[in-house]
């Protein structure tokens, strides 16, 4: 069971840069910068970007293990797109609650 999550997270250097290529931007909200594509596997895929200037390797890791923890919990098998999520440094106080929002605000975006 967990390698399977870990294969939801883990993206070859070509998968990554296809991914970040093929998504289009849906919400710029809070610090994040939130990208879909529609997925290519089974199930669907989460990245995310976070920089070393966001903070300490505690604050990225809290915010990767947030986003990963909704993503799991809620959207791994329903959604019918993979997601791509650039943090910047205002997205350090964003709580669990703030990010669970933000994510349903972000898959109910309507297509285009």
């Amino acid at each position: 069971m967990a390698s399977d999550f870990r294969s939801m997270t883990r993206f070859s250097r070509f998968d990554a840069i296809h991914l970040i290529r093929f998504s289009r931007r849906i919400m710029r909200v809070c610090g994040l910068d939130v990208k879909r594509a529609p997925k290519k596997e089974i199930q669907a895929k989460i990245l995310i970007v976070i920089p070393r200037v966001f903070g300490p390797a505690v604050q990225r890791n809290l915010l990767r293990r947030r986003l990963k923890h909704i993503f799991f919990e809620k959207y791994a098998v329903s959604s019918a797109y993979d997601f791509v999520f650039f943090a910047s440094k205002q997205a350090a106080c964003l709580s669990f609650e703030d990010l669970e929002k933000i994510f349903e605000r972000v898959v109910t975006v309507p297509t285009e």
